[in-house]
């Protein structure tokens, strides 16, 4: 593909096939493109045999599709074991490696990309467990909140710790893509602050310290107050992202989260 339009076509008839017709209609309206321009992106696509017409019908080619799936599968395969032994797999029980970010935004993003490459990477089975004061990540970050859902919900069991989080924000925590949640609200076994977020999978140890300003901003959300989440994902500020193999404090929180969930629902991972 190479141009803007053909991918265009492409996006379209992704959604499911669609009539000739009606992708000429779409097209010409929303983009302002003529008829024989619609043709022209059709007949190379149909030359690179990335889409098919049949009876006036247009639909991407399945061989295509394959393609596309065994070359991301390819992708996702190097992003496993290897990138988790560059990231933290080289880390040694004591270990920590930091990384700071100017935006929320950018902090999250790298949170999400960190725990799927450990979790790919090494602990497939691992019960991933977080302490996070409050759930705004359904909220500010839909996309890639549903990612983490789809992607690690459907196999890790998880338990997740609201610290800071009462009844009301119970109500809206829904995550429906987790599939093996323990979820428990208003507790605070480690006594960590509104600023700090916690995950545990295997022996590491993640920490999300997000800075003031951000928290009073969450708090907004979490009370449904008007905000500009634009506004909030990407005002500059201090962020601080941590990451330790410390096998010892793991499993000492994970000893400590027995008052409030039994054993049995997360293994003592060595």
């Amino acid at each position: 593909m190479h141009t803007t339009l053909a991918q265009k076509i492409v996006d379209v008839v992704s959604r499911g096939p669609c009539a000739k017709s009606e992708l000429l209609e779409k097209l010409t309206k929303e983009r302002g493109v003529t008829i024989q321009g619609v043709y022209k992106a059709l007949k190379q696509l149909r030359a690179e045999e990335i889409v098919t017409v049949h009876k006036n019908t247009v639909s991407l080619s399945a061989v295509w599709i394959q393609k596309q799936f065994d070359h991301i599968s390819e992708v996702a395969s190097r992003y496993q074991a290897p990138v988790y032994q560059s990231y933290f797999g080289a880390l040694k029980p004591g270990e920590k490696v930091t990384y700071r970010f100017k935006t929320l935004k950018e902090l999250h993003a790298f949170w999400v990309h960190a725990i799927m490459i450990a979790v790919r990477g090494k602990h497939k089975e691992a019960t991933i467990i977080t302490l996070a004061p409050h759930d705004w990540f359904e909220y500010l970050r839909p996309g890639m909140s549903g990612m983490w859902d789809k992607v690690l919900g459907s196999h890790n069991p998880h338990l997740s710790i609201m610290t800071h989080s009462g009844v009301e924000e119970k109500k809206k925590s829904t995550h429906p893509g987790v599939r093996k949640w323990q979820r428990l609200f208003n507790v605070n076994p480690l006594k960590q602050k509104e600023s700090v977020y916690i995950n545990i999978v295997g022996n590491l140890i993640f920490e999300a310290h997000l800075d003031e300003p951000t928290v009073s901003k969450i708090r907004d959300v979490m009370v449904d107050k008007q905000v500009d989440v634009e506004k909030i994902l990407s005002t500059a500020g201090k962020f601080r992202f941590t990451v330790v193999n410390d096998p010892r404090k793991a499993n000492s929180y994970r000893k400590r989260l027995y008052k409030y969930c039994p054993p049995e629902v997360f293994k003592l991972e060595v």
